[in-house]
Protein backbone atom coordinates (compact mmCIF):
# COMPACT_ATOMS: atom_id res chain seq x y z
CA UNK A 1 0.00 0.00 0.00
CA UNK A 2 1.10 3.80 -0.87
CA UNK A 3 1.46 4.28 3.16
CA UNK A 4 3.62 0.84 3.91
CA UNK A 5 6.06 2.38 1.29
CA UNK A 6 5.70 6.10 2.41
CA UNK A 7 8.37 7.70 4.34
CA UNK A 8 6.43 10.27 6.39
CA UNK A 9 9.37 12.73 7.87
CA UNK A 10 8.46 15.91 9.61
CA UNK A 11 9.50 18.53 7.31
CA UNK A 12 9.05 21.76 9.00
CA UNK A 13 6.98 22.70 12.54
CA UNK A 14 3.38 23.46 11.75
CA UNK A 15 0.84 25.69 14.05
CA UNK A 16 0.39 23.34 16.96
CA UNK A 17 -3.40 22.86 15.47
CA UNK A 18 -2.41 22.14 11.91
CA UNK A 19 -2.44 18.50 12.04
CA UNK A 20 -5.75 18.45 13.14
CA UNK A 21 -7.14 20.85 10.47
CA UNK A 22 -8.32 21.18 7.00
CA UNK A 23 -4.71 19.51 6.11
CA UNK A 24 -5.46 15.76 7.73
CA UNK A 25 -8.97 15.91 7.61
CA UNK A 26 -8.44 16.65 3.58
CA UNK A 27 -5.00 15.79 2.04
CA UNK A 28 -4.20 12.58 4.60
CA UNK A 29 -7.54 11.36 5.40
CA UNK A 30 -8.09 11.26 0.95
CA UNK A 31 -5.03 9.75 0.72
CA UNK A 32 -5.68 7.13 3.18
CA UNK A 33 -8.82 6.29 2.05
CA UNK A 34 -7.70 6.02 -1.55
CA UNK A 35 -5.16 3.86 -0.04
CA UNK A 36 -7.90 1.59 1.64
CA UNK A 37 -9.68 1.38 -1.14
CA UNK A 38 -7.26 0.05 -3.39
CA UNK A 39 -6.48 3.20 -5.46
CA UNK A 40 -3.01 4.16 -7.26
CA UNK A 41 -1.78 7.14 -5.92
CA UNK A 42 1.40 8.89 -7.50
CA UNK A 43 2.97 11.69 -7.96
CA UNK A 44 2.47 13.54 -3.93
CA UNK A 45 4.14 16.64 -4.14
CA UNK A 46 4.43 19.00 -1.38
CA UNK A 47 5.35 23.05 -1.62
CA UNK A 48 6.48 24.92 1.00
CA UNK A 49 6.01 28.75 0.86
CA UNK A 50 7.74 31.26 2.95
CA UNK A 51 7.16 34.85 3.16
CA UNK A 52 9.88 35.07 6.10
CA UNK A 53 12.98 33.19 5.57
CA UNK A 54 14.15 33.42 8.83
CA UNK A 55 10.96 31.83 9.99
CA UNK A 56 11.56 27.65 10.47
CA UNK A 57 7.74 27.40 9.57
CA UNK A 58 6.23 28.14 5.82
CA UNK A 59 3.34 30.34 5.32
CA UNK A 60 1.17 27.29 3.25
CA UNK A 61 2.01 24.16 1.99
CA UNK A 62 0.78 23.47 -1.74
CA UNK A 63 0.34 19.66 -2.47
CA UNK A 64 -0.30 17.96 -6.02
CA UNK A 65 -1.39 14.22 -6.01
CA UNK A 66 -2.74 12.15 -8.60
CA UNK A 67 -5.40 9.27 -7.69
CA UNK A 68 -5.94 6.88 -10.25
CA UNK A 69 -4.50 9.12 -12.55
CA UNK A 70 -6.74 12.10 -11.32
CA UNK A 71 -4.86 14.86 -10.76
CA UNK A 72 -5.60 17.12 -7.36
CA UNK A 73 -3.88 20.45 -6.26
CA UNK A 74 -4.76 21.53 -2.75
CA UNK A 75 -3.14 25.03 -0.66
CA UNK A 76 -3.63 24.89 3.41
CA UNK A 77 -2.36 27.58 5.39
CA UNK A 78 -0.19 26.86 8.16
CA UNK A 79 -2.29 28.26 10.66
CA UNK A 80 -4.89 26.75 13.79
CA UNK A 81 -7.53 25.12 11.47
CA UNK A 82 -4.92 24.75 8.49
CA UNK A 83 -7.49 26.46 5.73
CA UNK A 84 -7.43 26.01 2.21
Amino acid sequence: SFFERAQFIPFFSPNSNFNNSAYKVYFENILKKADKEGKTIDNVTVKFTRDDLSSVRPDKLEVTFLINGKPTRETFVNTAGGGK
